[in-house]
């Protein structure tokens, strides 16, 4: 299911840099694991949350084609932002601590591209590595890292975008900010992209990391925060 990807990986100039971390990937893409987790379980998928309300002894949860679901404990581990305004439109009150400290949870945003190559990547083993962060803060191989990335024998390659050109683009035309990226990733592609796709994600990285890991939520039924804003990404 698991294992090792890497201790450590290249910086802008291509030099290998091994920090001793290890980092891990599933062998079969990312969501074999929730899938594995969730085995045996009742999951919906696939519905839009409207709003959570605190019921006394338990919870409710209204999605926007009138779905409900009753539960006497409940996780949320949406950013913080958004968990807010769910417990916010289910007129959820939060004790003022614990308001306190999911408001102070902030992110830093992030334009993720992913590219379609028609050959392999240029980017070295074992398939990621830093950018110098003008404007490119990471490149990864999803071939190199050896997940199924369809019947083509082109590399699959995401980049992430800085911050800050982030901040500065984030009104800009998708495709002007994919041009931009793949214009400054050419060194490493080694290969045409034939097609690309672009995500604007406003709560990439959390500034923060707080401890412990979570929040219970004071006051009502058993409700705990979590998330990247909490435990890290």
């Amino acid at each position: 299911m698991l294992r090792v990807w890497s201790q450590g990986f290249a910086g802008a100039d291509g030099v290998f840099n091994d920090d001793g971390i290890d980092r891990y990937m599933a062998i079969d893409g990312m969501s074999a694991i929730p899938k594995l987790l969730a085995e045996g379980l009742d999951v919906t998928v696939g519905a839009r949350v409207e709003s959570i309300r605190s019921c006394g002894d338990h919870w409710k949860v209204v999605s926007d084609d009138g779905k409900i679901w009753l539960s006497e404990s409940m996780v949320l581990t949406p950013p913080a932002e958004q968990a807010l305004k769910l417990l916010e439109a289910g007129n959820t009150l939060l004790d003022p601590q614990d308001r306190e400290v999911v408001e102070s949870i902030r992110y830093h945003p992030c334009y993720a591209l992913m590219l379609r190559l028609d050959g392999p990547s240029s980017i070295p083993a074992p398939g990621g590595m830093w950018g110098d962060g003008n404007p490119i803060i990471w490149l990864g191989d999803n071939s190199l890292k050896g997940l199924p990335c369809g019947a083509d024998s082109g590399a699959l390659v995401t980049v992430h975008a800085s911050p800050s050109f982030t901040r500065e683009n984030w009104d800009s035309s998708p495709d002007g900010v994919a041009s931009t990226l793949i214009e400054a990733a050419k060194p490493w592609l080694g290969s045409r992209v034939i097609s690309y796709e672009v995500h604007r994600w406003k709560y990439s990285l959390a500034l923060q990391c707080l401890d412990p890991s979570y929040l219970i939520l004071r006051g009502h039924p058993l409700g705990i925060i979590a998330g990247d804003g909490f435990g890290g990404g």
